[in-house]
């Protein structure tokens, strides 16, 4: 039902100077009641609002370095956030032709700068290639990667090449920015071609014509001693730096395997797979199979170009390792205090290993072995027992419990070999913990708790160096999420590991966001405790538009996202890119963005 026009919800500014305190909605609730009158048929409910709001109407109402501008108290760009550059990350809802949006960047700029400006933006052009062998079509999936971006937006742009059995098989069309190098990547779908990677802009053009029957691939034969008889070997080449393939694959057979090479594969890793035969293919290696029933376990195993012997004749001589017999591991996974085992069908337990042990060549060759399993409720004995074969090695256990329980991740390194004398191992326990708990208050800048908030805690996926003593692993931490109080006080219950907790004041409240990045969150069983002080945000606003196009092609730019980033230093001088603050373009393309002038590094 609509309210009369008197006892809408005002805007927080039309109250009183007097009477009123910026940054917060003390008097908004009064103000609703002297004009919800007699007979005015509204009510409180209604009206009322928790949502604190920065709001002003002179610059007598903001905190000492502020300014009222727009009805928001607002730090002046200069000289509190000089060492603050932004960019900006543009994703319109629709390109100008109709096409899928593509994301755009604008900056880098400093806040210093004037509060308005002008985001201009270029155009985004065709590109039409084709992929092929002569006058065969070579069916491929491609990939183009920004190789200079100033934030986040280095997803790479997939583009899937037609089915092979329609004409054209080879055709592809992307959409591309002027003025960026791209990092290009073409990988056939079938195996008999290599990957061929490079670089690429519209400096050469808007048609791109791959044809590997110009390019000057390298053919090297290599012989493997040591292989299996009762399976499949499979081999292909990876770059050591970036990990992707630079040959086609190829079979081991008694007379060794060919690879064609991708003309820049200088320095490379082979890499050697199996695959399982029928028999042993029946056999999951992840399960338990009756003891008198052993299937063979293969892992991935990789040498180094540098490595390898040589022949007589010049082939690449690869020296397997005698793969061990597999251990049966079993044993039980444990809650972690005041945590119920009722409702759970099963718990993720994954093995992946960081090195095997073998008895020959474990110089020269490394392996990969990862398995996994459910550990599954036992019903009679309300546990959760597991088993899965391994081979002897070094592992990270890694058991990931469901948001229902209120444990943290269990990741520990574990050293796995058989018992002395052989045998299996039994008796494994993995005791989850109790999470460590981030808690804290949120304040506007005059002490007025901020309620309503978001609070973000942001996994880096980075590992943590703990005691000597501690298997412990922080780098599969997971994100969390929390909601501040009436009383502007949070919790967030967190594994062990690297955030960038960010908070995020709710829309309209006319706060901007506050990043805390790089907490360290080393102890378990631990509260942590802080208060979060919200500073006046300064103001950016500006208009979107794009560079040399049309008022038609200006109007895709409406309800577009705008995401603000910056960049922090860590360790060793490496920088990273942090979303600050985020917006949406509005029916004239204006965009208003509240950015907090600092930044704070740990918790």
């Amino acid at each position: 039902m609509r309210r009369p026009a008197h006892c809408r919800p005002i805007p927080f500014q039309s109250a009183p100077a007097s009477t009123r305190r910026c940054g917060t909605g003390a008097v908004y609730a009064g103000w609703l009641a002297w004009l919800c009158i007699a007979g005015s048929a509204c009510s409180f409910t209604q009206a009322k609002t928790s949502i604190q709001q920065n709001a002003c109407q002179t610059d007598n109402e903001c905190a000492s370095g502020s300014q009222c501008k727009s009805g928001l108290c607002v730090m002046p760009g200069a000289p509190v956030a000089t060492s603050i550059a932004l960019s900006l990350e543009v994703t319109p809802k629709r390109m100008p032709d109709g096409s899928s949006p593509i994301p755009m960047v604008f900056g880098p700029f400093t806040l210093d700068g004037p509060p308005r400006r002008n985001f201009d933006l270029i155009l985004p052009l065709a590109v039409a290639g084709r992929v092929h062998d002569a006058q065969t079509d070579v069916p491929a999936n491609l990939s183009f990667v920004p190789s200079d971006t100033h934030a986040q937006q280095n997803e790479a742009l997939h583009v899937g090449t037609t089915d092979a059995s329609a004409p054209g098989a080879g055709s592809f069309h992307v959409q591309l920015l002027p003025a960026i190098t791209y990092h290009v990547s073409v990988e056939p779908t079938d195996t008999t071609r290599p990957a061929y990677r490079f670089d690429w802009s519209l400096d050469s053009g808007t048609s791109l014509d791959i044809d590997y029957a110009t390019l000057q691939w390298k053919t090297r034969h290599f012989v493997v001693n040591g292989a299996p008889t009762d399976r499949k070997l499979m081999v292909r080449a990876l770059d050591k730096t970036t990990g992707v393939a630079v040959s086609n694959t190829a079979e081991v057979s008694a007379a060794g395997l060919t690879l064609l090479m991708a003309p820049d594969a200088t320095s490379f890793r082979l890499e050697i797979t199996a695959q399982q035969s029928d028999a042993s293919a029946a056999q999951n290696p992840s399960a338990c199979p009756d003891p008198d029933v052993n299937p063979s376990v293969f892992p991935v195993l990789t040498v180094d170009d540098t490595a390898l012997g040589t022949d007589s004749h010049g082939d690449g001589i690869v020296a397997l390792p005698q793969i061990p017999a597999p251990i049966r591991y079993s044993g039980v996974v444990k809650l972690c205090s005041g945590q119920s085992v009722l409702g759970q069908q099963g718990l993720p337990l994954a093995l992946n290993a960081t090195a095997l042990t073998f008895t020959d060549n474990a110089a020269s060759v490394k392996a990969t072995y990862n398995a996994s399993v459910t550990a599954m409720l036992d019903k009679t004995t309300g546990e959760l027992p597991f088993c899965m074969r391994v081979l002897p090695g070094s592992y990270l256990l890694v058991v990931t419990p469901p948001a229902s329980l209120t444990c943290g991740i269990f990741a520990e390194r574990r050293s796995i070999a058989a018992p002395s004398g052989g045998g299996d191992i039994n008796d494994a326990v993995v005791q989850l913990q109790p999470p460590a708990v981030l808690t804290g208050t949120i304040e506007t800048p005059d002490g007025t708790a901020l309620s309503s908030a978001s609070v973000d805690a942001l996994a880096l996926g980075r590992d943590l160096v703990f005691a000597a003593d501690d298997p412990s692993v922080a780098s599969y931490n997971r994100s969390k999420q929390a909601t501040s109080d009436a009383k502007g006080m949070f919790q967030v219950p967190v594994d062990l590991g690297v955030y960038d907790v960010v908070i995020k004041p709710a829309a309209g409240s006319g706060f901007a966001w506050q990043v805390l990045y790089d907490v360290e969150i080393a102890a378990r069983r631990n509260t942590f405790a802080t208060r979060v002080t919200l500073d006046s945000p300064v103001l950016v606003q500006g208009t979107l538009h794009y560079l040399d196009a049309d008022a038609r092609a200006q109007t895709s730019l409406v309800g577009a996202e705008v995401h603000a980033y910056t960049t922090v230093t860590e360790a060793g001088s490496k920088t990273r890119s942090i979303e600050v603050g985020r917006s949406t373009a509005d029916d004239t393309g204006q965009v208003t963005l509240l950015i907090a002038p600092n930044l704070k590094q740990g918790w």
